[in-house]
């Protein structure tokens, strides 16, 4: 299954990063048997799902024993890991599974499972020394800083599948404005839910998540810093119509042609104004 970096010229941004492998993020090594492991879950080349809900489920298996090795150890690469498990295989892959209330959950996990192998993919990369997709290298790379917020290193690496992924990923699938009904449900319930996760991850990594979770879906604390012209009028559009519309009107931008350049280059813009809110409303609140 080709990811959709590999679909989409302009997914390529900014030139990717190189790291060498670490066995630590802030937390206990991990031993060499550990790494194998994480690097044999995340390589994508070796999904063998026959279809969409099959991909999903056995992508959202193999995060999940990445969050565990990872939590376990207190690594901090583990926090979108471990967030993203209780987002989807707590919420949506329920949801797809009943089908209920859905139009087409064959489509809807394809959606999910892209996003996650875009994501697996920048997993496999930091474990290999690969260079790492051009979103996800600041994730990893405030991961093994200590000084830095787990709560923001958090949020930093949910921007990069939220801004960035998700918008390729509807593109890739065909979801627009006229099949979006699915999406906007799951998408909303994921929302609606976070308390799990805002738990979970203060639970695992003691990182309140919670104030700028809120931030990202619905702009609360941006009063707080557009003084410090940080706030631009994009992102302040942005909260206040949504991530989630924006996001599908980046989709539909992506899929058309003629519009796809311009679209990836907003969606680089928003992604880079949105990581420098989070960091300075993390600044700003002590968070």
């Amino acid at each position: 299954m080709a990811c959709a970096a590999a679909l989409w010229p302009g997914f390529a941004g900014p030139a990717a990063a190189e790291s060498p492998v670490s066995a630590a993020a802030c937390g206990t090594p991990l031993n060499a048997a550990e790494i194998a492991t994480i690097t044999e879950l995340s390589d994508m080349d070796t999904i063998r799902g026959a279809d969409g809900l099959q991909r999903l489920v056995e992508v959202g298996e193999r995060n999940a024993q990445i969050a565990e090795i990872l939590v376990a150890h207190g690594d901090r690469r583990g926090l979108f890991a471990l967030m993203n498990d209780t987002a989807d295989r707590a919420t949506v892959l329920p949801m797809i599974r009943s089908g209920a209330g859905l139009t087409d959950p064959q489509r809807d996990a394809q959606f999910y499972f892209e996003g996650y192998e875009t994501w697996l993919r920048a997993v496999h990369a930091e474990f290999t020394g690969a260079p790492i997709a051009w979103q996800w290298a600041p994730y990893f790379g405030l991961a093994g800083n200590c000084a830095e917020s787990g709560a923001y290193v958090a949020m930093v690496g949910y921007n990069a599948h939220m801004s960035v992924d998700i918008p390729y990923a509807l593109a890739s699938t065909g979801i627009g404005p006229e099949n979006s009904g699915d999406y906007f449900k799951l998408m909303d319930a994921i929302a609606v839910n976070n308390p799990a996760l805002v738990s979970r991850t203060k639970q695992a990594y003691n990182a309140d998540v919670g104030p700028l979770w809120r931030f990202y879906f619905f702009g609360e604390g941006l009063d707080r810093i557009t003084g410090e012209g940080v706030g631009s009028t994009m992102l302040l559009r942005s909260a206040l119509a949504s991530v989630n519309a924006t996001n599908l009107a980046n989709g539909v931008g992506l899929a058309n042609p003629a519009t796809r350049d311009l679209t990836s280059a907003g969606i680089t813009t928003m992604w880079g104004a949105i990581d420098g809110v989070l960091a300075t409303l993390t600044n700003v609140n002590g968070l």
